[in-house]
């Protein structure tokens, strides 16, 4: 038994051996540096198998073997055949045989010892591969990571092994925002009215949900967004001693939903929102991309700063009453537009925002949007199906927080218990069986 285990150690180190001879080799001959790395690195991977395949032998020597084991009140029996396991580590495709534990043959296997003792995943991916492959999918498409993991590690996943990765994985990551450590209130700061004064953005965590069917239920994005917002202010502001300000565009769901989850968050109608809509009434007076456009713009963008809503309003309909000239069309469209300001005008006090130094667009948020969702999910010949791109986006979102190695952490630690309930009594269920 002595001398096997040694064997399998001694063929690792024969295989690291041999990465230094042909280091010993290439310098002796003066061989370029990168063609010396690309062979060290290529040898060093096969050596990492090595030290897997040893390492998963020599784990499974030390396991007990009886015939019979009692779980949950059933006896196990030891199936005759060993089963084997594909196992892909992060060193290539590393399979192994095992003792499976089942009522019968034909039965699902219930009790594999060594798969427990191992911590393996659910999938025959290793923890640490799966890791790394959702680090390159959360960033390019699927075929592009397979490409840039084979020029890495010399193989890949195949397209269809990286989909079915982010899907699992994305399955924890609602638990994991629910479950995220909260952040600590005491390292958030208040918004300053002088400018120099105004603190870093911090602490920030984005997400990203779409409207879709679980398990036969729709699932609103808008409403499971909110409600995170309201969690997120709770645990940052449980006094509720800072001012909490929430820039949206106008449409009125979401300010219902602002107003009802998150009451005492001051509403602002973004202002490049506002800013669009007067160029769309600067087009019912001139001529698009004119001097005049620009200057009405301008105008009337000038005193709705200033905290001139209503004037501005009653401003532009006595100027078409004045004209008389507008068609019809353009009529029913101004008055459209006017409409938009006069039922969100409770929301673009910008004089008082600015004087309070609250921000009143939604740059940052724009910024956020494109880097978290455009910059992955509009790629050129990008596809998606509701479901994939919920996953991806569930995924990118923790990268994009600097989540990624505490996610992946804490999804093994949750998912492993479920994968293993009698794992903590293995040597007990072994030792005591027949």
């Amino acid at each position: 038994m002595i001398i096997e285990v040694e064997d399998r150690f001694y063929r690792v180190a024969k295989a690291f051996s041999q990465v230094l001879g042909g280091l010993q080799r290439a310098a002796a001959r003066g061989e370029a540096v990168h063609a010396v790395e690309e062979m060290a690195w290529s040898g060093l991977i096969e050596t990492g198998r090595q030290m897997i395949a040893a390492y998963i032998e020599q784990q499974e020597e030390d396991l007990p073997r009886p015939e019979v084991i009692e779980q949950e009140g059933k006896q196990l029996h030891r199936l005759p055949a060993r089963r084997t396991r594909s196992y892909v580590s992060a060193f290539g495709l590393t399979p192994f045989e095992r003792d499976v534990y089942a009522t019968r043959e034909t039965q699902r296997q219930e009790v594999v010892p060594l798969d427990a003792k191992l911590g393996m995943p659910e999938s025959d991916t290793s923890y640490l591969l799966q890791k790394w492959s959702g680090v390159r999918v959360v960033k390019e498409s699927y075929q592009e990571s397979q490409g840039t993991l084979r020029d890495i590690l010399g193989f890949a996943p195949s397209v269809n092994c990286l989909e079915d990765i982010a899907a699992r994985a994305s399955e924890h990551a609602e638990v994991y925002f629910d479950q995220q450590e909260p952040v600590d209130p005491t390292t958030e700061a208040e918004i300053k009215e002088k400018q120099e004064q105004r603190p870093e953005p911090q602490n920030k965590r984005l997400r990203a949900v779409l409207t879709r069917e679980v398990d036969g239920k729709e699932i609103n994005a808008k409403d499971v967004i909110f409600d995170w917002l309201a969690s997120e202010v709770g645990q940052r502001d449980p006094h509720e001693q800072r001012t909490v300000v929430a820039v949206m565009d106008g449409e009125t769901k979401l300010r219902d939903l602002q107003e009802l989850k998150i009451q005492r968050a001051i509403g602002i109608l973004d202002i490049w929102h506002v800013t669009e809509y007067l160029w769309k009434v600067a087009y019912c007076f001139h001529l698009e991309g004119s001097d005049a456009a620009e200057a009405f713009v301008e105008t009337y963008l000038r005193k709705l700063l200033q905290g001139k809503v209503n004037r501005v309003i009653g401003g532009i309909r006595q100027m078409a009453t004045k004209r008389g000239d507008l068609s019809k069309h353009k009529t029913k469209k101004l008055e459209q537009y006017l409409d938009y300001f006069t039922e969100r005008r409770e929301y673009m006090k910008y004089d008082e925002y600015l004087a309070a130094g609250y921000p009143i667009g939604s740059g940052v948020v724009e910024g956020a949007c494109r880097h978290l969702v455009k910059d992955r999910m509009e790629q050129t010949d990008m596809r998606w199906r509701i479901a994939g791109a919920q996953a991806i986006l569930s995924l990118r979102a923790i990268y994009v927080n600097d989540d990624w190695d505490a996610f992946h952490a804490n999804r093994i630690q949750t998912e492993q218990p479920t994968l293993y309930p009698c794992k903590k009594r293995l040597n007990v269920i072994l030792n005591c069986a027949t």
